[in-house]
């Protein structure tokens, strides 16, 4: 039988646990509770054991919470157990469980970890590593279009090169053979649509250039002006 000394020894370490150290029932209440609920929560005692203690449970989190007691005073274990218990001041702090049910008596013995600093440190990292994630799809995706902007830029290239040197040709016979007038007096239409083309596939490279690689820019290249 333990004696009155060891009973002594047992209130002081239930009293100086920083972890909240809890007697419940299994009607729900809470039957006594050590001084870290009120440090932890900002609820007196008495405030803690007036009502059930899902009251001061997230609502997100009641219903493990009410089924892992069904577990506890069905005699078994009732697992592990992670929950959000309502502060006095309206927040929420984070609880890891460790509970053991004692059907005879109607009642649960269970230790509560404030784990609040550690979860919200892990949803810091999950949130840093999807950024990270969101980052590197931004990047391969901006490498995509440069690949993009450089097809276009030489495709421009290759156009605008032999469109150029064609056109310089039909400048050197006029201006060498004007006897020719009949054949080498374009419609101007057609010097239009010469010039006109010109500047398409110039401003298509442009357009298809990736706005936002400032360090890799790409740019088509014309060798002549239009005739005008």
């Amino acid at each position: 039988m333990p004696t009155r000394r060891d009973i002594s020894d047992t209130e002081d370490f239930f009293e100086m646990s920083l972890d909240c150290l809890c007697v419940a029932g299994l009607d729900g209440y809470l039957k006594r509770v050590n001084p870290s609920w009120t440090r932890t929560l900002g609820w007196t005692a008495a405030e803690l054991m007036a009502v059930p203690s899902v009251d001061f449970v997230h609502p997100d989190d009641r219903e493990r919470t009410l089924s892992a007691r069904l577990k506890l005073g069905a005699g078994s274990d009732m697992g592990p157990l992670v929950n959000r218990y309502r502060c006095k001041d309206g927040s929420y702090r984070w609880f890891e469980w460790r509970s053991v049910g004692h059907g005879g008596r109607g009642l649960v013995y269970a230790a509560a970890r404030d784990v609040t600093e550690q979860t919200l440190a892990e949803e810091r990292l999950r949130q840093a590593r999807e950024r990270e994630r969101q980052l590197q799809r931004q990047m391969t995706f901006a490498d995509r279009l440069a690949s993009v902007g450089t097809l276009a830029g030489g495709v421009a290239h290759e156009i605008n090169n032999p469109l150029a040197s064609v056109m310089a040709n039909v400048a050197l016979i006029r201006a060498r053979a004007p006897s020719f007038s009949s054949w080498t007096t374009s419609p101007p239409s057609a010097r239009r649509s010469d010039a006109c083309f010109m500047t398409m596939t110039s401003r298509w490279s442009r357009e298809r250039r990736p706005a936002s690689i400032s360090s890799r820019p790409i740019r088509a290249s014309i060798s002549s002006s239009p005739i005008s």
